[in-house]
């Protein structure tokens, strides 16, 4: 019986512990995942402002070069702009990036959904400017989450270890 108990016990805090480190490296995934994204945005920008392609040439040319989730997001913005006449360019742009990203917060999609409704139909200094804002608000975004990170992480960790130690105490 108490070779049972223990099992118990070691299965719960194992269990609290994976807990507490799934949700970091959530956070983390998101940490990654913004990098990606302003690093992509500031591509698209220098590449709108050298070459001012077409954008499923420039999103095509800027996708070989990004990382990650971003590269799959302008890639599939690029396959999805085949459909332009059934749906505008903004509720394709605003789709992929409801699908692409849900690690990042609503307020971050909502401001990458934004940018979708600039790109082509402005002109070339108000698409510049849009990309810019949207890259400040996302490198704010990140440098918020990596002074939040160490603490958040500390505090994650610590509550799942205490949650499992109260599950095994009140086991036994």
């Amino acid at each position: 019986m108490a070779a049972v108990k223990v099992l118990g016990a070691i299965l719960v805090l194992s269990g609290s512990a994976l807990f507490g480190f799934r949700i970091c490296s959530a956070d983390r995934d998101r940490l990654n995942l913004l990098r990606e994204l302003i690093y992509a945005l500031e591509q698209l920008q220098g590449e709108l402002e050298l070459r001012c392609a077409p954008f499923p040439d420039l999103f095509l040319s800027v996708s070989n070069r990004a990382q990650g989730k971003a590269c799959g997001f302008l890639r599939d913005v690029t396959e999805k702009m085949k459909r332009l006449g059934e749906e505008s360019f903004a509720e394709i742009w605003s789709r992929q990036v409801q699908r692409a990203f849900p690690a990042l917060s609503e307020e971050e999609r909502d401001e990458l959904s934004r940018l979708g409704m600039t790109l082509g139909k402005m002109d070339l200094e108000a698409e510049l400017r849009a990309l810019a804002g949207c890259r400040a608000y996302l490198g704010l975004r990140l440098s918020d989450l990596q002074e939040q990170l160490p603490g958040r992480r500390r505090l994650i960790l610590g509550l799942s270890a205490a949650a499992g130690l109260v599950t095994v105490i009140l086991m036994i």
